[in-house]
């Protein structure tokens, strides 16, 4: 039997350009956009997790986001990880299954701590010189939209 999905969480660093400069204006991935709708409309729990060392500039593009696509906004950082639990449960209630926390492989360091919440995580890997945009394209083509959708309306009815 599988793991029921209750939520969605978004790195920031799957969201953002890597090639914007700390202090410039931050840039989204050019998939973003297409991944967040596609969120938005499956109706499931959805937020975007950030780092507290992130520029406020881009931490200001982030929660417009949230905003835009009626999504949570939490700040997740090894430090952080029981206080954004908390938060994320006073956010969304008991969801019914696991948080789905989707990440680049760019925080490797933080990993171990996560596996102990009980989230599902997945990591996508940057090889040479692929880009997360590319990473979250193939998860974009693997429907794992489409199938948390389905997950999550087979569980809420």
């Amino acid at each position: 039997m599988g793991v029921a999905v209750g939520g969605v969480i978004l790195d920031e660093s799957l969201l953002l350009a890597s090639n914007s400069p700390q202090h410039e204006n931050p840039s989204l991935q050019p998939v973003a956009d297409s991944l967040l709708r596609k969120l938005r409309h499956s109706k499931i729990p959805t937020g975007i997790s950030y780092d507290m060392g992130l520029s406020d500039n881009k931490v200001s593009l982030l929660k417009r986001l949230a905003t835009l696509y009626s999504f949570d906004c939490f700040i997740l950082n090894e430090s952080s990880v029981d206080d954004a639990k908390n938060e994320i449960l006073l956010a969304w209630g008991d969801t019914g299954g696991s948080i789905l926390y989707v990440v680049s492989d760019k925080k490797k360091e933080f990993f171990p701590k996560l596996s102990n919440c009980g989230w599902l995580i997945i990591v996508l890997r940057s090889l040479g010189q692929e880009s997360a945009a590319e990473g979250v394209v193939r998860v974009q083509t693997c429907g794992i939209t489409k199938g948390l959708t389905t997950l999550y309306n087979k569980w809420k009815r």
